[in-house]
This record gives structure tokens, sequence and C-alpha cells, in this order.
């Protein structure tokens, strides 16, 4: 009898264990899922980043990625188009580490270096980042569940 009363407890802890990691609000899993980008800087895609006599740089997609182990990868697609030239499509690669630092904050670190500060915004991530394939300035990316 003895013996099964520890049984018992032994897995009601280890049940109570999984369920507060697993709800826990700082950890990288409460984000984790794969994104799709909806808008940069307030702007539909495609979105105009960077736009000057020479050029004009529009983000055309994304996505990020977050594994609940806190890996991401995010892909940026966008096309610049030289003055009176054809359109040059590109991609921005990036991947790192995401870390939640608050119940509605979050940090990505790229394994380049640098790292970006994001919100939570109920379902939706919104994150400023400085990515020079698209923009001179950082650019703010909004992404929601895909």
């Amino acid at each position: 009898m003895k013996r099964n009363v520890m049984f018992v407890a032994t897995l009601a802890s280890l049940a109570l264990a999984a369920t507060a990691c697993s709800d826990d609000p700082t950890s990288p899993a409460a984000i984790a899922g794969l994104y799709a980008l909806i808008n940069v800087d307030n702007a539909a895609l495609p979105a105009t980043t960077d736009s000057t006599a020479a050029e004009v740089t529009e983000v055309t997609a994304g996505t990020i990625s977050i594994d609940a182990d806190g890996r991401y990868t995010m892909a940026i697609t966008y096309e610049t188009t030289p003055t009176g030239g054809a359109v040059q499509p590109g991609l921005y690669n990036e991947e790192g580490t995401a870390s939640m630092t608050g119940d509605d904050t979050f940090t990505l670190e790229p394994v380049t270096g640098g790292s970006w500060t994001g919100i939570v915004e109920g379902a939706n991530l919104r994150v400023a980042v400085l990515v020079p394939d698209i923009s001179a300035a950082s650019v703010e990316l909004r992404f929601t569940p895909a």
C-alpha cells in the first residue's frame, strides 16, 4: 500500500512539473510557432521600405519560425527596382535564439550578433529590426500565426 501511495505521489509531482513548464509565460514555448509577415512599418505587403532616386525596395513576404527550445529562423523576401531597370528579387535569412524577457516582450538574438526586442500582441508578434538589405533604417515587422 505504501508503495502505491509513493507511486501516485511521484506521478502527481511529474504531472505538476510538466504543467508548470508548459505554462511558463517566460519560456520561448509561449511564442513557439510559425508566423507570417503581415506588414512593415504598419504598411500592408508589398511594403516600400526604401525609396531613393536610384532605386525602390519593397518587402513582399516573410516568415518567422520559433521552436519551443528557443531557436528561430526568419526569412524576408524583397524586390529592389533600380530606376529604369528590371526588378531584382532578394531573400534575407536570419537564424538565432529567441527568449521571452517578460509576459509580453521577447528578444531575438541572431547568430551574427546583435539583438532585436519585440512585443507580443495577443497572437501576433511585433519586432523592430535593422536589415540593410531592405532598409537603411530599422523597420518594424508584424507577424501573425500562419
